[in-house]
């Protein structure tokens, strides 16, 4: 099903909303969200007979002193750490009263936390130090408490986030709490899905603490999500089914171009994967010196040279430009030649890798293009530098937008995909697709499926998809070396002909 996505202060106005609006207490909501983290601690961790709640000064520290109480009141020999002797306010205060009023003793200040005692293989940590209202870099003690918390072998479990994560651009400040789960509640934070997100949160339980009445879930109307996540399934829907009389004329033609000097490969992992989507005709434009060795690899590929570019490009029903066409004059040429031909023909065209270098230098807008940039790529495309792309995903995709028109796929941990209105963020992929070549094969599936008569933003979301869900299939079976660029078309055609 699809998930919203949200932003930290989205997700504060839905919490406001909940007790204004729909007359929800927000000391229940704590309750509640206490209560469900600690019924999933004890599925999780069967075993347990002592935690340590670590407790900061706002609402998230009054998540977790009421979840000592349940720890408390079940038998389990709870402690909590105090990051602040200062008083708590509003229901943090209410939880702080009750808490004094059951175990007044257990209650000592972080700087005295015991890191002996991480080594009990039946204790457990309870992150609750900070939710997602932080929003400066965490002190010297703090950093310094939690590398060694991080370094200790006891699992720790964060109530919304792990401390220190930023619960937007998902990036430690600049230091992080790694949890084995977190417990996030009311919404899916965007800084959980993206950038280290998944490093530090572990694995992700959602509880949207309404408490399974309509009226309250009604709630999630009155706001606005930055973005949604949706399945592979619902994007292999939006592939027209093979008709029994199909032919190749009927399944499209695309033409690549790229494969400069000694970039041959580049051109190569690009075309196979526009094979394996299922494309009628695969045309590639490269240097005649590849022909052969393409032709060996793949002879269902129809190859041709640089001097055919005017005559190729009106043939094919999508296009794509970049990999390996490197920044010299062959590349700025056959680009020039391409960019003069879209401004007057709407024929769905893909620029990744150095077709995006050179757009950078030139820019200009287009509403039939899909751009495919990596951060760095985005930056020189924004003239920001990469630390600010990074930072800000969803300001740099819609200013990209903005600027140069289309669909936008910026990729990365947490890929996300813009057309000026729809955003989705996809969850699928895994580290061992950080490796040269693996942007190719996506601009080849992506390509392939436009040639097909997908639209641009279908095209991008299902060719990323599947994309990452290639990967995820090998790394499953074989581990993180074998996700090679190389190895997913095969898989990408098994996912399609599984639909």
């Amino acid at each position: 099903p699809m998930t919203a996505i949200f932003d930290a202060a989205t997700t504060k106005h839905l919490d406001q909303l909940l007790s204004e609006k729909y007359g929800v207490p927000s000391f229940l909501s704590m309750k509640r969200a206490a209560w469900l983290s600690w019924q999933s601690i004890r599925n999780l961790y069967p075993n347990l007979t002592s935690i340590s709640v670590l407790c900061g000064p706002g609402n998230n520290g009054g998540d977790g002193l009421m979840l000592a109480q349940y720890a408390l009141l079940d038998g389990i020999t709870t402690e909590v750490y105090r990051l602040t002797d200062l008083d708590y306010r509003n229901d943090a205060q209410r939880a702080w009263r009750e808490w004094q009023q059951i175990a007044p003793s257990t209650t000592q200040h972080l700087s005295s936390f015991d890191f002996n005692k991480t080594s009990d293989a039946n204790h457990l940590v309870v992150d609750a130090l900070f939710g997602i209202g932080l929003n400066t870099d965490l002190s010297r003690e703090l950093i310094e408490f939690i590398e060694q918390l991080n370094h200790s072998l006891t699992p720790v479990c964060a109530l919304d986030i792990p401390s220190g994560l930023n619960a937007d651009s998902g990036l430690p400040q600049p230091i992080a709490i790694e949890c084995e789960h977190t417990f996030t509640y009311l919404t899916h934070k965007i800084g959980l899905l993206q950038n280290q997100g998944k490093d530090f949160s572990g694995k992700v339980h959602f509880f949207d603490l309404a408490g399974g009445k309509k009226t309250t879930l009604s709630a999630y109307n009155d706001v606005k999500p930055c973005g949604h996540s949706d399945s592979l399934r619902h994007w292999l829907s939006k592939k027209p089914s093979l008709q029994h009389n199909a032919h190749k004329g009927s399944q499209g033609t695309a033409l690549l171009i790229g494969g400069n000097e000694k970039m041959m490969g580049a051109i190569q992992l690009a075309s196979s994967a526009t094979l394996y989507s299922g494309c009628g005709y695969t045309k590639v434009c490269t240097h005649a010196k590849h022909h052969p060795h393409l032709i060996n690899k793949h002879p269902e590929l129809l190859c041709y040279s640089e001097e055919n570019i005017d005559t190729l490009i009106p043939t094919a029903t999508s296009l794509a430009i970049g990999p390996g066409l490197g920044q010299e004059t062959w590349g700025k040429n056959l680009l020039t030649s391409l960019l003069n031909f879209a401004k007057t023909d709407n024929t769905p065209l893909v620029l990744d890798a150095d077709a995006l270098n050179l757009l950078a230098q030139n820019p200009c807008q287009m509403n039939h293009w899909i751009l495919t940039p990596h951060p760095a790529e985005a930056a020189r495309l924004l003239s920001w530098n990469t630390a600010e792309v990074v930072q800000n995903r969803i300001k740099a995709i819609k200013t990209l937008h903005q600027q140069y028109g289309g669909v936008i796929v910026l990729k990365g941990n947490g890929t996300l995909i813009y057309d000026g209105k729809n955003l989705e963020l996809c969850q699928l992929g895994n580290p061992g697709m950080a490796i040269a070549g693996m942007g190719d094969t996506l601009t080849g599936i992506i390509t392939g499926l436009l040639a097909q008569g997908l639209n641009h933003y279908d095209a991008a979301c299902l060719g990323v998809y599947l994309h990452a869900a290639a990967a995820d299939a090998i790394y499953n079976e074989k581990g993180a070396s074998s996700v090679l660029p190389s190895a997913l078309a095969p898989y990408i055609a098994r996912l399609l002909d599984d639909h």
